[in-house]
């Protein structure tokens, strides 16, 4: 990632600006978090 090697380079603080894929929040962290806590609960 040329803009990561460039802040470690100049040393320092750097701010990086990169893109984020949050489609899969809402099947991890609500879908999977549910049926998790629903065989916890039924244990």
């Amino acid at each position: 990632m040329p803009a990561l090697d460039a802040a470690y380079r100049e040393g320092g603080v750097q701010l990086v600006v990169v893109r984020v894929d949050y489609t899969e929040n809402n099947r991890v962290l609500v879908e999977e978090f549910k049926n998790r806590v629903m065989e916890e609960v039924t244990q």
